[in-house]
């Protein structure tokens, strides 16, 4: 297929996603009858249902990383609510209240350390568990993260199964 078509199908995909600050949008898939986890070969759960109504709040950049990290969410039965950058994000969280924040950690306007610092100061989302992504190897900038009050900082590209792992940690939690 030509790359010019994907690229403008990619572009056209994310402008209807992203056509308002946030959109929020949930496709959840028929349940499984195995009891087992039906795991595709990128780490995806292959329409198994593990986080049905959780609210989720993205801020990421990249379209194609805000795709298929939405993808992934929307097919484990999460209700994703996407933002460009952590500005749309500090604007989204007060209305939809979401039980999970993940961020990009290198975004324009408001990056994702920045983001994830405005978080922790406010009364009304210290307490949401926010989870950082990077491409970043550096283990400091990783120290860096943690101590600004990340849950977890995810290498990219995003692995599912470990970001299952964190989200089901979070969730026993709060149990």
């Amino acid at each position: 297929m030509n790359i010019a078509i994907i690229q403008q199908f990619r572009r056209f995909l994310f402008q209807q996603v992203l056509e308002s600050v946030a959109v929020c949008f949930a496709a959840i898939p028929p349940a499984q009858d195995s009891g087992h986890q039906n795991s595709g070969g990128d780490g995806s759960p292959g329409g198994q249902i593990l986080f049905r109504d959780l609210k989720v709040a993205v801020a990421e950049d990249d379209e194609l990383n805000a795709f298929v990290l939405s993808r992934m969410l929307t097919q484990s039965g999460a209700k994703v609510f996407l933002s460009r950058n952590g500005l749309e994000l500090l604007h989204l969280v007060p209305h939809h209240q979401p039980h999970i924040i993940i961020l990009d950690h290198h975004m324009e306007l408001l990056d994702g350390e920045e983001t994830l610092i405005r978080l922790k100061r406010q009364a009304s989302t210290r307490n949401i568990p926010v989870i950082l992504i990077t491409g970043d190897t550096d283990e400091e900038v990783r120290k860096s993260l943690d101590a600004a009050g990340a849950v977890a900082v995810l290498g990219k590209p995003v692995d599912f199964r470990a970001l299952a792992d964190v989200f089901q940690t979070i969730l026993n939690r709060s149990v």
